[in-house]
């Protein structure tokens, strides 16, 4: 599991069922509806290279300064009409970062 949909490289090799289980398990641990959170995991699908580089709709990808995950400039770099962003946090804490509501107004305001 590496690149834009599976991680880093250091990742050790889960399949879908255990991978899923885990998110499940460590998110749900912080008290995240399960239900809601078996939809989120639901609409995570492995996409090919070819296939990214055709999306064109304009996307901004953002990422924690202090995420596990570190390959979100490589899934912008493959989209054509993507901005990305860095902002202080993980990968639960960015989403409250004010850089990262910086990010979206900034991004939506070039529309």
């Amino acid at each position: 599991m590496a690149g834009p949909q599976g991680g880093g490289a250091n990742r050790r090799a889960l399949t879908p069922d255990a991978l899923r289980d885990e998110r499940m398990r460590r998110l749900s641990a912080h008290g995240v509806d399960p239900e809601a959170l078996s939809h989120v995991l639901d609409s995570l699908v492995p996409t090919s290279e070819d296939d990214l580089r055709r999306i064109t709709t304009p996307t901004l990808v953002a990422i924690g300064d202090r995420d596990e995950r570190s390959d979100a400039d490589q899934l912008a770099a493959l989209l054509p009409n993507a901005q990305f962003v860095r902002v202080p946090g993980d990968h639960g804490s960015a989403f409250v970062a004010p850089e990262l509501t910086a990010a979206f107004v900034e991004f939506l305001a070039a529309r």
